[in-house]
């Protein structure tokens, strides 16, 4: 049961981190520090935390989309 959840694992504790770095920014600073950004394409600011959200939710998604044939659909009585 441990590793069929790995991977779902895996990504809740990426997003639990990146909550974590940007509540502690809120904490210490007021604010967020974003530090990353692309003149090049003009994207908007953002930071490692941000990052992590991002794409542990993305993987969340894309777990759940690839597993969708493993769940079994219980029957209503």
């Amino acid at each position: 049961l441990e590793k069929k959840y790995a991977y779902e694992r895996l990504c809740i504790i990426f997003f639990v981190a990146g909550g974590i770095g940007n509540l502690l920014d809120r904490i210490r600073f007021g604010y967020v520090i974003d530090f990353i950004y692309y003149e090049q394409i003009n994207f908007p600011k953002f930071n490692l935390a941000d990052c992590y959200i991002t794409l542990s939710m993305l993987g969340l998604v894309v777990i759940t989309l690839l597993k969708k044939e493993e769940r079994t659909i219980v029957p209503s009585a």
